[in-house]
């Protein structure tokens, strides 16, 4: 912490969920207790997928925050009560993948042929973007900034111009109904199963 001239880290999250739910889990919790204990870190938490990690681990450990994938096409957490049960336990919870690494921000024209299947909740998508004259990038944050049980979203950015758009999306309005927008078919919202050549 010295390199980054600071006396403690604001939050130290386990990356991988799983490995909380191996062998090692209540060895990792009473590890991240103890880093809280010792003043170097304010909270400690966990970066998840799915409702059945978090059900596992809270089991256990009640993090401080978690990390989420939350999109207009990946509502799993939100439809399922998941985030309201974690911010209802005092959970900070900050949602990543709000692009779906990209997916929500690609032309139709150039959406690989492997997510054919849901190419017709792509072309809603960004038919609701256009009815709301948002980019697909300010309709995919005003969604999740809309989202009442997320407090801060995590974004990549490529260019200055993806930063400037990322600001002046903070203050767009959602205005489109995305329920017709979530997907289930974790082969379409979790990237890591992505198969495409």
């Amino acid at each position: 912490m010295q390199k980054l001239q600071i006396s403690k880290l604001y939050g130290y999250m386990v990356h991988n969920a799983d490995d909380f739910l191996g062998s090692q889990g209540a060895h990792i919790a009473d590890a991240l207790r103890l880093l809280k204990e010792q003043g170097l870190v304010c909270k400690v938490g966990v970066s998840v997928y799915r409702n059945e990690q978090l059900d596992a681990i809270t089991r256990f450990f009640i993090p401080d925050l978690i990390q989420v994938p939350v999109n207009v096409m990946d509502q799993r957490l939100i439809k399922n009560g998941a985030l309201k049960k974690m911010k209802d336990l005092g959970v900070e919870i900050h949602a990543r993948s709000a692009y779906l690494q990209g997916l929500l921000l690609m032309p139709l024209s150039l959406v690989p042929a492997y997510f054919s299947p849901i190419l017709p909740i792509l072309c809603r998508w960004h038919q609701c973007a256009q009815s709301q004259q948002l980019s697909p990038a300010q309709a995919a944050i005003a969604f999740v900034s809309e989202i009442s049980e997320i407090d801060k979203i995590i974004i990549g950015v490529e260019n200055t111009q993806q930063f400037d758009e990322i600001i002046n999306a903070e203050s767009a309005k959602c205005g489109f109904d995305a329920n017709g927008l979530s997907c289930d078919d974790v082969n379409y919202i979790e990237p890591s199963n992505w198969k495409m050549k």
